[in-house]
């Protein structure tokens, strides 16, 4: 997918705050797809190397639930940050 794609696909689900949460992407369904998860998950992956590093980004693939470790916020302080990275980009 190019970036272009990701910003035209997700731009209505952004602008109207129906941003997933990191939990509503964890989901190996159909319905992964319709909620935008693979575009989601691309900007998540983003966020989190432009913001704090890949190292984070590799220390969250080994250590999942590890966000106050990690990040220094909570899962829901960290997806606060996600939403307004995005609502901004």
């Amino acid at each position: 997918m190019s970036e272009e794609f990701i910003k035209s696909s997700t731009l209505d689900h952004i602008h109207n705050l129906v941003v997933p949460s990191f939990q509503e992407l964890n989901n190996d369904t159909w319905d992964f797809e319709t909620m935008k998860g693979f575009q989601f998950s691309y900007l998540i992956v983003e966020f989190i190397v432009n913001k704090y590093g890949l190292d984070a980004l590799n220390k969250l693939i080994r250590i999942p639930n590890g966000y106050l470790e990690i990040f220094g916020h909570s899962e829901l302080e960290l997806h606060e940050q996600w939403v307004e990275y995005i609502k901004n980009k």
